[in-house]
């Protein structure tokens, strides 16, 4: 019987950080991002872990994210080619649990592209079931005028978006990073920076988790589509990035159908969601 070959999972370091760019870079066709986030997720207290071979190298690299209040996100997995099937992700999942525990964080999700069986699969085998499947929609960032929107302060963050949590759906999308929308998403909306409202009380939830200059994210509008992808286009402007992007689940077929009439496009890319634990 060959014997399986055996890598240390350990949390990732400083001099980590070009190994794990380049099992990035040969896992996945892109987009890659690892290098620009690197010392953003080094720093947040999941924890970015390292799969590392007998010489201490990494050969993967995935990331285990606090979202807010007891909501974590598992995200970045990635694995060398060469070393892939070896049950690096299993022993990833088995310690991202463990972390969790440790940090008091009770529900998790994850996404992939619809058809990617293999992420689907890790993740259901720890549990997680399909919450939603999502339309990718993109516009290119415009020149129009920002609108009337002000950020909302954190301290409003919660009353001003509570009223809308009926309208948003299960969930809201950054940086395909999906937040559940549950009690404390308004607060933590608006502690990042990302919520904002109109004098006639429209809300709309824009911005980006990082890499500002690919693409703001339309997370969220309740009033005009049209309105909220001009704002959406100024901040655009202000970041340097070309494109706006919308994430909507099939479902609302409404909220799609403003905004493919305001000028966004279906990109044709399919997401799902899983998580375990959500009430």
């Amino acid at each position: 019987m060959e014997q399986r070959e055996t890598f240390t999972i350990r949390a990732a370091r400083a001099e980590d950080r070009a190994a794990c760019v380049a099992a990035e870079q040969a896992a996945i066709a892109g987009p890659y991002y690892l290098g620009d986030v690197w010392e953003m997720f080094l720093a947040d207290d999941g924890e970015l872990t390292v799969a590392a071979g007998p010489d201490g190298t990494p050969v993967a690299v995935g990331k285990l994210t606090r979202l807010y209040g007891p909501h974590a996100w598992l995200e970045t997995l990635r694995v060398l080619p060469a070393c892939q099937g070896r049950g690096i992700g299993k022993d990833f999942y088995m310690r991202w649990f463990g972390r969790m525990a440790a940090l008091g964080l009770t529900a998790v999700g994850m996404y992939t592209g619809a058809g990617n069986r293999v992420s689907r699969g890790l993740a259901e085998r720890f549990g997680l079931t399909l919450r939603g499947t999502f339309a990718e929609l993109a516009c290119p960032a415009g020149a129009e005028s920002g609108g009337r929107f002000a950020p909302v302060p954190p301290a409003r963050g919660e009353a001003a978006a509570a009223p809308f949590y009926a309208d948003m759906g299960g969930f809201l999308a950054v940086n395909r990073t999906f937040f559940p929308v549950r009690a404390g998403l308004g607060a933590e909306l608006a502690r990042r920076g990302w919520l904002f409202e109109s004098p006639e009380g429209a809300l709309l939830v824009a911005g980006w988790r990082f890499q500002p200059q690919r693409a703001v994210h339309l997370a969220y509008c309740s009033g005009d589509a049209a309105a909220a992808l001009a704002f959406a286009s100024a901040l655009a402007r202000r970041a340097g990035a070309e494109r706006i992007s919308a994430i909507r689940e099939t479902g609302q077929t409404e909220q799609t159908a403003a905004l493919l009439r305001a000028g966004f496009a279906d990109t044709g890319t399919r997401l799902i969601t899983l998580w375990k634990g959500l009430k």
